[in-house]
């Protein structure tokens, strides 16, 4: 199935509910009186598994007179339009269900969020997800100082069936230029965000949410070290906080680090600098990092496979202790010139995805596992089934049990579309994928991208002048 996402909430072109289905009136009612047989061909349809009727059209593009309807849904087999209606009449603020119409076997809620004072430049969309709670980054957020940045707090409301601003978090220390929100990652009550400019050296801030919803800032981490970008990657499990600083010039000129803390009694007590020995100038260790509770998997996606290739690799290091060791490194498993492996990487359980956006020209992710001997190796390379040159599909991943999403954000000019993957019992399969059907060329929708169990979001961060955007879609 592909979904088609219009600018604003998905339901903003709703005012009325469905109140029957039939030839002349009493159709499914939009706000300017549209009805399923106001268009030539126009049928209307039950959603076998939801109930909910629906307006159909053959010719796979909505009626010209629908173009202000903020979303279509074209079914996969039958390329039908489909005129989805709410239960309820409130306008910008409704939500809908999407019919899958003839193909009702994926069905789900999707909902445009935006910060409720951005502006030009903000950047809002820098994503992460945990059950109820959506973390955004706006980095390019002015409010306290230029490019100071921050995070948007959202809230799954059950009885409203709403997510809900709650929160606009500050560093507490704001300064020019810091980006604090450029990198987030949320895992229940923990939130780290990543501030990679704060004094050109760099800062990760960790936030702990009280029981009454308020979120407490811990003592900000740094590395101390002048332009180590530390900050541009963060990640958590809620016990252990990783952080990475692709600047660090331990070995050689950015080749690279990864500080690894754990959860103390008042703080977040460092416990680990994480290098590859032989790693050299420009690989950019810690561009992308995960972390479970056993596992810290980061990337260098400038490492060369073929000198001057940028080829990229990816390094998972194992707990021991307090301590973490560094297992072998991982690799495309054939030549790639180009790839740049690792420019993101996701872990979920002994599941490890890593993309490489360049790989053939288009893109694509690896899976990797662990075999008999404990080994990791490669079980899979997944691409889009529309591949197209330039695509960048890999450029951000997101695995979450069963469920994993793909960012391609060079799809059309930039604009971006993502990449829904279930995990069957042999291999990982598409099943969706997700695009704004309003061409933004430039918007980058697709990454960042996070997913929690049947719940994804997508940012564009340079959606509408880079004022930036996040959709949630939950099935």
């Amino acid at each position: 199935m592909r979904v088609h996402i219009w600018g604003g909430l998905v339901a903003l072109w709703l005012g009325g509910a469905v109140v029957s289905c039939g030839g002349s009136s009493g159709a499914i009612e939009c706000r300017d009186d549209t009805s399923c047989d106001r268009f030539p061909g126009g049928d209307c349809l039950v959603n076998p598994v939801t109930g909910n009727q629906f307006c159909t059209y053959p010719d796979g593009e909505c009626p010209s007179g629908m173009r202000w309807s903020d979303l279509d849904v074209e079914d996969s087999i039958s390329g039908t339009c489909v005129a989805v209606s709410s239960g309820d009449d409130a306008g910008a603020d409704s939500s809908v269900a999407l019919d899958a119409g003839v193909d009702a076997q994926v069905a789900g809620t999707v909902v445009r969020l935006t910060a409720d004072d951005g502006e030009a430049g903000d950047g809002f969309g820098h994503v992460a997800i945990s059950g109820d709670t959506i973390a955004i980054g706006a980095p390019g957020d002015d409010d306290s100082a230029m490019n100071s940045g921050a995070v948007y707090i959202f809230e799954w409301n059950e009885g409203q069936q709403v997510w809900e601003q709650t929160r606009k978090l500050k560093a507490g220390d704001p300064t020019s230029g810091a980006a604090f929100g450029g990198a987030v990652a949320l895992d229940g009550d923990v939130l780290v965000v990543g501030a990679a400019g704060v004094s050109n050296v760099g800062g990760a801030y960790v936030f702990e949410r009280n029981g009454s919803g308020g979120w407490i800032q811990t003592p900000k981490l740094t590395s101390g070290a002048n332009y180590d970008t530390f900050g541009g990657a963060v990640a958590t499990d809620g016990t252990i906080v990783v952080v990475g600083a692709p600047g660090d010039d331990t070995n050689a000129p950015q080749s690279g680090a990864v500080y690894a803390y754990r959860r103390g009694v008042s703080s977040w007590d460092f416990k680990g600098k994480l290098t590859d020995p032989d790693s050299i100038q420009d690989d950019k260790l810690g561009a992308s990092v995960a972390v479970t509770a056993q596992w810290i998997v980061t990337s260098a996606p400038g490492y060369d496979v073929t000198a001057g290739f940028n080829d990229g690799a990816v390094y998972v290091f194992e707990t021991a202790g307090q301590s973490w060791l560094m297992k072998p490194r991982l690799v495309f498993p054939s030549s790639n010139g180009g790839g740049a492996f690792g420019s993101t990487v996701s872990v979920s359980g002994n599941v490890v995805a890593a993309g490489a956006q360049g790989a053939a020209g288009a893109g694509a992710v690896v899976m990797f596992g662990r075999n008999a001997g404990g080994v990791w190796e490669p079980t899979q390379t997944v691409t889009a089934s529309n591949s197209t040159s330039g695509a960048k599909f890999g450029a951000a991943v997101a695995v979450s049990g069963t469920t994993m999403v793909i960012g391609a954000i060079g799809v059309d000019s930039n604009t971006g579309t993502a990449y829904r993957f279930d995990r069957g019992v042999d291999a990982w399969a598409e099943t969706e994928f997700l695009d704004p059907a309003v061409v933004v060329p430039g918007a980058y929708f697709g990454a960042p991208v996070d997913a929690d169990g049947s719940r994804i979001v997508i940012g564009a961060v340079f959606d509408t002048s880079s004022t930036g955007a996040a959709y949630v879609v939950m099935y």
